[in-house]
């Protein structure tokens, strides 16, 4: 799933905060889209909106560490000054409740109800409010996400589907055409394809892209990511990200290179008693 907004030649993301490269006018169409990194040891998606964004929180690593929050600062080139922070919590549980942006482009994504089959998550920025919806298909082994946002003629929509096979892994990645609807019947639409990134594993790798981009993480046998190898075709540009962890398996930086730019985020933590 390619992210562009026509204007810039920067259209592969940071995973550290999906913001990476990207002037704050695209920002809340990118947070909104989200990038696509699944974990390629995964036993299926329990909350898609934290599996399919950060390829480090692997199954289990909140829940087993007492994680409270996760935050991830991100500081220039010079290691001088704190460029953005994201700041993400969770219950005692393990389940993912918000994220919060503190410092760049400010926004909130809060959980605001969830059940086995559906989770709907709402993302406020600038005095704008989109419901981000997603849905669980059990007898199509696919969960399909929904981003509703007024306007004047009334609500845009734009749906991802999401395509795992029986073991929970992720095949496919489909986008569709952007609609806008005047009630909350969202099977009556008819989508028109507008995008499709195919996925594929080989052990430990796992690679997904189309014709446009590719994506490629690494993970050791523990199902930690090590590296993320992104290249755009179409523009001729790649980076790589890579991760680092402590012996307690926790990570503590992640670091971004492209083109002899870099960039570190370091990862801190509060927990529950």
């Amino acid at each position: 799933m390619q992210i562009n907004d026509g204007n810039s030649a920067c259209v592969i993301q940071n995973p550290a905060y999906r913001t990476a490269f990207f002037n704050d006018n695209m920002m809340k169409k990118i947070l909104i889209i989200l990038f696509i990194a699944v974990l390629a040891i995964n036993a299926g998606a329990q909350n898609p909106l934290i599996d399919l964004s950060y390829p480090w929180l692997y199954p289990g690593y909140v829940k087993e560490n007492k994680i409270k929050t996760v935050v991830l600062g991100t500081m220039d080139s010079n290691n001088e000054t704190q460029i953005r922070q994201i700041v993400l919590y969770f219950d005692e549980a393990g389940n993912a409740v918000k994220e919060e942006s503190r410092i760049g482009f400010l926004y909130t994504m809060s959980l605001h109800s969830q059940t086995d089959q559906k989770s709907v998550w709402l993302f406020e920025s600038d005095g704008q409010t989109d419901t981000i919806t997603y849905l669980k298909n059990t007898d199509e082994n696919s969960i399909d996400r929904y981003v509703a946002t007024k306007g004047l003629n009334g609500q845009s929509l734009q749906k991802t589907t999401y395509q795992y096979d029986e073991l929970g892994m992720l095949q496919l990645v489909v986008d569709y055409d952007e609609v806008v609807i005047t009630d909350g019947n969202y099977n009556a639409i008819e989508w028109a394809v507008l995008d499709s990134v195919s996925v594929s594993y080989n052990g430990t790798e796992m690679t997904m892209g189309n014709e446009e981009y590719r994506h490629k993480m690494i993970y050791d046998e523990k199902g930690r990511i090590q590296l993320l190898h992104s290249e755009n075709f179409s523009y001729g540009i790649s980076e790589e990200t890579s991760y680092q962890w402590d012996i307690k398996g926790m990570l503590l930086m992640i670091e971004w290179t492209q083109e002899g730019s870099s960039e570190k985020t370091f990862v801190t933590y509060t927990y529950y008693e």
